[in-house]
């Protein structure tokens, strides 16, 4: 009787350590992409349809969602703090684009996407303003 109750609390413990280590492996993934340019640069290395004065700061951003463990855990942009890096962050759409969340590029050009479960889905390199 003993044995059996060490053997159930040693099972439910491999369990709980695999899910731990399996939540911790959990990443977004980027899904359909809208953009031509992103398209090629994500697929194939091929930045000749992105502005090259951009492509740290996107490379930055795609690290970022490709890094996080959910959506919700992408920096927040913080209005009202004009550094670059709060307002860097993403922040939630308005309108036609409700549901998408964007990260600002720069001035008028943002990369959005639409998170669906941990994919980061219809990523788009666009002028939303």
């Amino acid at each position: 009787m003993i044995s059996k109750s060490i053997d159930n609390r040693r099972s439910l413990c491999e369990l709980l350590l695999v899910l731990d280590i399996a939540k911790a492996t959990l990443k977004v993934q980027i899904g359909t992409n809208r953009h031509k340019g992103l398209r090629l640069y994500i697929r194939k290395d091929d930045s000749s349809k992105l502005p090259a004065k951009q492509l740290p700061k996107i490379d930055q951003i795609l690290d970022l969602i490709e890094a996080a463990p959910s959506v919700d855990d992408l920096p927040r942009a913080q209005p009202g703090l004009e550094s670059s890096e709060t307002r860097a962050g993403c922040h939630p759409l308005k309108g036609n684009y409700k549901g998408f969340f964007a990260f600002t590029i720069t001035g008028a050009m943002r990369l959005i996407f639409r998170p669906v479960g941990s994919i980061a889905d219809d990523l788009d390199y666009l002028d939303y303003h």
